[in-house]
This record gives C-alpha cells, sequence and structure tokens, in this order.
C-alpha cells in the first residue's frame, strides 16, 4: 500500500476489557480525521479481548 502525505498506517490494540468501546468512532469525531479498518482481529480468552485493528487514517 502506497500512502500519501498526511496518510499514515496505525495498529491499535486494546489494552484493557472495554472492547465495546466505539474507539474508531471516538478517533475520528474527536481529532476530525477518516480512518478506514483494513484488518480486524479481536478473540475473548479468558475474558480477556486478545487483537485489535488494522486502520489507514489520513488527516
Amino acid at each position: 500500500m502506497r500512502l500519501s502525505e498526511g496518510q499514515r498506517l496505525v495498529r491499535m490494540q486494546y489494552v484493557s476489557k472495554e472492547v465495546s468501546e466505539a474507539l474508531v468512532s471516538q478517533i475520528t469525531k474527536g481529532f476530525g480525521i477518516d480512518v478506514n479498518i483494513i484488518f480486524g482481529d479481536i478473540d475473548i480468552v479468558a475474558d480477556t479481548p486478545i487483537g485489535g485493528h488494522r486502520g489507514h487514517f489520513r488527516w
């Protein structure tokens, strides 16, 4: 993937049990940027979320 100026490829990981948070929505509204989720993989193991998202950010 080629990124233009002002674009970043970002890995987001959950660090608590709050996988129900609207993380991507909070980022887009709070910082006024566009996010395109490329890949997401979250599993729950022993009541703990493991995984995260990879996204293309543009601002």
